[in-house]
């Protein structure tokens, strides 16, 4: 039942615990502000002259604004468990100062609860919106908050009903306590809300302690906006309506209820009966009918509808007075009722779609301004406005009310050309994605009129961004209108056309295309329609057009001429099927082993041109084709680091077709190592089932990059519930990586921390760490992905208490029989006997760098072992893995030099194994374990020195692309550089203040 109401909410189980603690906190405090805004105007308008009602108002609107700023100001001091404490602690204290002092001066207690009350417990209802918006990530947060609105409904509809019951035994004053224990319940949930919305939300997500905006510049910036400015005087003009009509309510309810005995029970009976069935109806018109209205009426009528409601009924209290043909007063109940259910089911709907287009900042400023001064500031000129009117009648009020209500619909109305534009912007520059029913319904209430007179405009700008847009929304209400836009022939419509049509699945003809490659149109139009030619149906005209390209001035142009050129590209789809499906992938491994061929216009020889920008023009406009045939030059092109990025894009487009092969290349081991990382990466961005279980069959990898880069490809794909891998797999593959810690464990244990032996025990420990990262990795998919990855990260802080928080959380996860031995380890407790040291050769899963590092240790030959251990000798890599090392080494260059030799170091880094030279132009000498052209190989720029010996000494040259590579696949040598690296700039720091700087390739006392 929980499974199937989470998967119908779209929520995780991590999720489910802290929505429900969340929703309880909305349905108490929405509950205690219905309460208290009952008590509270029930206890004023039964002791005091509606005259003194607008100096209340105007007392409130001062301290709400107040309030408002020093709770801004508050923000970045105090936590957010803090701030919530502090705040139900002063609620409860003060409601039950003011339900004493109601006892012995009621007019006081009533007078100060009517401006207090209310404001105190709208900052709890505040903080409480804050917590999900300040914690949890955007996509969280657009799942969380729809459904906390209407727990927050629900609970003012309970807070209303639970109002009227106890008006029956209770007095009015009482209800302040009520609210008051309310409050009191709410303060020891919120911080377990808090550390599970920490957990949840991840590293460094408390986003709550930020620098206030400037007003000034909020200002500016509303009123530069014609839509934030329009929607400002929505909201001001709207609130100075509603506060008269707020005015004329009250009025009417004080003269109805004065004259009872019991004038103040019935009042706040009255009152709760009045929320509690105007917030049912805020539920169920929010559920049913918001979007339909937004769809029918537009963004608009809808934010000024609420003003419009009130001006209808305002008039209609008018001609009740005057006519006495009904009751004005349930005329009055009814707009009440009206305004409330449009401005909480409808015009808040209405103003964050509004807002919605625009950038993120600019809207926490806007909603900030909007709400401290657009409504605080028109709530207090309508009470200045009502204390110059003086004591009118109260039908006189419905004039003013209905003058303002036609300007804010006018206004409102004005706002609709400004949010298509800002919605077309966004939507055309890729800062909005349309998701959720929310953004498809503001779109199609407003944004097919603009693409259809975009589509159709003469302005060439326009009609790209209305080519933007159909793309964003995945619709086109003319695509005759786009196929004849492609068929122009002018950049840029054209190739935006073009890749329109792509993103809605409707191809181009073949005699179409032919049209569209003539030498004579520009190049970018012949780049969009060379991309459609690969997946074409050929034809005579076809195939003349694109042999007229292939020497075509632009290179990129020539290029892909070339590719679409070639009829029958190796190997064609009939064999790489048969490879694919090869039972040991021999096939597809010797197409993979050959060279390029010599034919020129050839795929491979397209993907090897000089040009860099070629190759990523092609590998990018192969993956839009994404057709088998080209299927093996893309993996191929793997081994290209240069186009590696554009590579894995346009291979994760393949989807399932890709499995079958990377299955059997990761088998065969015919890509190098960084080649097959880069596959994995490719078979985790393709949400594919079938690339799933290839990624779960490479976790028994015995190269760690492979199993490392395999379980982060799970750990992505499990976002999605239907990719995350079996339970009882889990809890297998997790259990073997726990036996492997305790079996590396049990052999560093045993070795010397010196000579070869400690090479071996160095790189037990980085292996441990890296199994120990997997299996949070697998437990994040069987507990809680957000949970455990908060846990390893406290697990090795310098904190005691957050690492005995992680066990904490590790004790109370892990029940399963076969991972609790894990909790052991994390904790240090050894769980092998003494003298069980494990031979690593029989260690089940053992990495195969270690097998190899036993046999060298015990004196086995080894070259690839002896050139790592040279390595670690450099200060550069002394804290580097043998993994890492060994792998980096493969791409290395060490040579002999004699006295008076030179290298240069170019684009690479120069590490001094033995001996001893000069480094021009700088002249520092350069001894054993210095380098030179470290900083500039990782930014990627050239070193001009040359290192010239003066007596034998054995260098190695590391090439700046294989330092790269290895930097990606290999996190134990980035952490290694990062501690050398620091070290040698703190060392520069310190000696730029005593003198010269030593140069950053210099060790520390080198």
């Amino acid at each position: 039942m929980i499974a199937r109401l989470l998967q119908l909410l779209e929520l995780s189980r991590d999720e489910w615990p802290l929505l429900r603690t969340l929703a309880a906190l909305f349905v108490l405090t929405s509950a205690a502000a219905t309460l208290t805004a009952s008590a509270a105007k029930a206890m004023f308008l039964t002791a005091y002259p509606l005259s003194a009602l607008p100096w209340v108002l105007m007392a409130q609107a001062l301290w709400g604004l107040t309030a408002a700023l020093v709770y801004t100001k508050m923000l970045p001091r105090f936590d957010a468990t803090r701030r919530f404490v502090v705040l139900v602690a002063l609620a409860v204290i003060s409601f039950s100062g003011l339900w004493a002092l109601f006892r012995e001066a009621p007019g006081p207690a009533a007078l100060i609860s009517a401006v207090w009350a209310p404001g105190l417990v709208q900052l709890a209802i505040i903080q409480t919106w804050s917590l999900p918006t300040s914690f949890l990530p955007g996509r969280a947060s657009k799942r969380i908050i729809p459904l906390l609105a209407a727990a927050a409904t629900f609970g003012a509809a309970a807070g209303g009903a639970l109002t009227r019951v106890s008006g029956e035994f209770l007095r009015t004053e009482d209800l302040l306590l009520v609210s008051g224990a309310i409050l009191a319940v709410v303060g020891p949930l919120v911080p377990g809300t808090v550390r599970r919305l920490r957990v949840l939300a991840g590293p460094d997500r408390d986003r709550t302690s930020h620098a206030a905006p400037s007003l000034r510049g909020g200002l500016g910036e509303i009123v530069r906006s014609p839509l934030l400015s329009r929607l400002a005087a929505v909201v001001a003009l709207g609130q100075f309506v509603s506060v008269l009509l707020d005015y004329q309510f009250s009025g009417e309810l004080k003269a109805r209820f004065a004259l009872r005995p019991d004038s103040k029970e019935a009042l706040s009976a009255f009152l709760g009966t009045f929320y509690w069935v105007g917030n049912l109806l805020v539920l169920g018109v929010s559920l049913l009918a918001t979007q339909r209205l937004v769809r029918v009426l537009g963004l608009g009528l809808c934010i000024s509808g609420v003003s419009l409601l009130i001006g209808l009924g305002s008039g209609a209290y008018l001609v009740g007075a005057l006519t006495a043909a009904f009751p004005p007063f349930y005329a009055l109940v009814a707009t009440a009722t009206s305004e409330r259910v449009g401005q909480f089911a409808l015009s808040r709907n209405a103003g964050q779609m509004l807002l919605a287009p625009l950038d993120p900042k600019s809207v926490e400023r806007a909603r900030a301004l909007l709400d401290g001064v657009a409504y605080r500031g028109a709530s207090l000129l309508a009470s200045l406005a009502l204390l110059a009117v003086g004591t009118l009648p109260l039908p006189s009020l419905t004039a003013p009310i209905l003058l303002g209500s036609i300007g804010v619909v006018l206004i409102g109305l004005s706002i609709e050309p400004h949010y298509r534009k800002a919605l077309y912007d966004a939507l055309g520059t890729g800062r909005l994605e349309v998701s959720g029913a929310q953004g498809r319904v503001a779109l199609d209430a407003s944004a097919q009129h603009e693409i259809s007179r975009a589509l159709n405009s003469d302005n060439d700008e326009k009609i790209v961004r209305g080519l933007a847009l159909v793309r964003a929304m995945g619709a086109a209400p003319d695509i005759e209108r786009v196929q004849r836009l492609a068929a122009r022939g002018t950049d840029p419509v054209t190739p935006a056309a073009i890749e329109t049509l792509k993103a809605l699945n409707v191809p181009l003809a073949p005699d179409q295309v032919s049209r569209l490659l003539r030498p004579d149109l520009p190049a970018a139009v012949l780049r969009a329609s060379l991309a459609c030619v690969s997946s074409a149906v050929e034809s005579d005209d076809l195939r003349a057009a694109v042999e007229s390209l292939r020497n075509h001035p632009d290179p990129t142009v020539a290029a892909l001429a070339r590719v679409a050129g070639v009829t029958r590209p190796p190997p064609p789809v009939a064999d790489l099927g048969e490879a694919v499906h090869s039972p040991s992938g021999a096939d597809l491994a010797e197409a993979i082993d050959a060279p390029p061929g010599a034919d020129e216009t050839g795929l491979n020889a397209l993907l090897n041109a000089s040009q860099v920008e070629v190759r990523r023009e092609v590998v990018k406009l192969l993956g839009q084709g994404a057709a088998d045939a080209v299927l093996l030059p893309l993996l191929r092109a793997l081994e290209d680091p240069s186009v590696r990025d554009e590579t894995i894009d346009a291979l994760s487009r393949f989807g399932p077709r890709l499995s079958g092969p990377a299955a059997e290349l990761l088998a065969s081991d015919a890509l190098s190592e960084t080649a097959q990382v880069a596959l994995l990466h490719a078979l985790s961005r393709t949400n594919d089932p079938t690339a799933r279980d290839v990624l779960m069959g490479a976790v028994d990898q015995p190269k760690t990059a492979l199993r490392n880069a395999a379980t982060r490809g799970l750990w992505r794909m499990a976002a999605n519930e239907r990719l995350r891998p079996d339970a009882e797999w889990l809890v297998a593959v997790a259990g073997r990586e726990i036996e492997l810690i305790r079996d590396l464990l049990a052999a560093e244990a045993s070795l010397p921390a010196t000579g070869r032996p400690r090479f071996l025990r160095d790189e037990l420990h980085e292996q441990s760490r890296m199994a120990e990262r997997r299996i949070f990795g697998l437990l994040g998919l069987l507990y809680g992905r957000s949970e455990l990855h908060r846990a390893l990260c406290h697990l090795h802080s310098e904190n005691a208490r957050s690492r005995s928080n992680a066990i904490e959380l590790l004790d109370q996860k892990l029940r399963h029989p076969q991972l609790r031995p894990f909790i052991e380890l994390v904790e240090g407790r050894q769980t092998n006997a003494p003298g069980s040291v494990p031979v690593l050769a029989d260690v089940v899963g053992c990495p195969a760098v270690l097998v190899r590092l036993e046999r060298w240790t015990r004196g086995g030959d080894d070259p690839g072992l002896d050139k790592a251990w040279l390595l670690r000798r450099v200060d550069l890599f002394g804290a580097a893995s043998a993994e890492a090392l060994t792998a980096l080494g493969a791409d290395v260059t060490v040579t002999t030099l004699q006295p008076g030799a030179s290298v240069a170091v170019k684009a690479g880094v120069l590490l001094v194994l033995e001996g001893q030279g000069v480094l021009r132009p700088s002249g520092r000498t350069l001894t054993e374990g210095d380098v030179a052209g470290a900083l500039e190989s990782l930014a990627g720029q050239t070193s001009d020195g040359e290192f010239t010996v003066d007596r034998p000494t054995t260098v190695a040259v590391v090439p700046a692309a294989a330092l790269e590579t290895h930097l990606i696949n290999h996190p134990g040598l980035v952490r290694g550089l990062l501690q050398r690296l620091g070290g040698r700039l703190r060392a520069i720091n310190l000696a730029g203040q005593a003198g010269p700087s030593p140069s950053p390739d210099r060790r520390p006392g080198a």
